[in-house]
């Protein structure tokens, strides 16, 4: 029995490990895209847009170098950002290139839009993160690996979107002195 166990864990992580990340692909143009529309109630657009742009002067390090444009009338900010893949070589972690990616959150009386697309590893030509999920590639273990650390990192981006425009930003209870 307990060999029977062991062989179905065994084979468990196995397939684990090379199964692809859980990445969200658009349907349409088939590229990876995580979207998704949020409701938020009772807040109106001037309170989202201001619980937005917090989340982006927290959330990036330098988000006037991220901001291409901003627009409280309308309720919408986009902007372009850079992460890093890495890999490791002799138990050493190193940085493997550069991913590109554009987010855009658009904001509405009760609601808001994010959309995270145009992701791509930055070579010439482009290489879109898609590409990694070809299961007949010589390395799809390695490729696998840089599919999953931006899975993670745009599962993080987007998990801490959705709790920053849950509620108020801090500090901002009006007149408490």
């Amino acid at each position: 029995m307990k060999r029977v166990l062991l062989s179905v864990v065994v084979m468990l992580l196995f397939f684990a490990a090379n199964a692809q990340p859980p990445v969200p692909i658009e349907e349409g143009t088939g590229r990876v895209v995580y979207t998704e529309v949020v409701t938020v109630d009772g807040a109106n657009q001037a309170e989202l847009f201001k619980r937005l742009d917090h989340w982006f002067n927290t959330f990036y390090k330098n988000p006037s170098s991220i901001i291409q444009s901003k627009d409280a009338t309308t309720g919408k900010i986009d902007g372009k950002h850079t992460i890093y893949v890495y890999n490791e070589v002799n138990g050493k972690k190193n940085q493997f290139g550069q991913v590109k990616y554009t987010v855009t959150v658009e904001v509405k009386e009760g609601k808001y839009r994010y959309k995270v697309d145009e992701i791509y590893f930055f070579k010439v030509p482009k290489l879109y993160v898609e590409s990694w999920l070809d299961e007949s590639a010589p390395n799809k273990e390695v490729q696998f690996g840089y599919l999953q650390q931006v899975h993670d990192y745009m599962t993080d981006l987007t998990t801490q979107l959705k709790a920053t425009l849950s509620k108020p930003v801090p500090g901002s209870g009006g007149d408490d002195w």
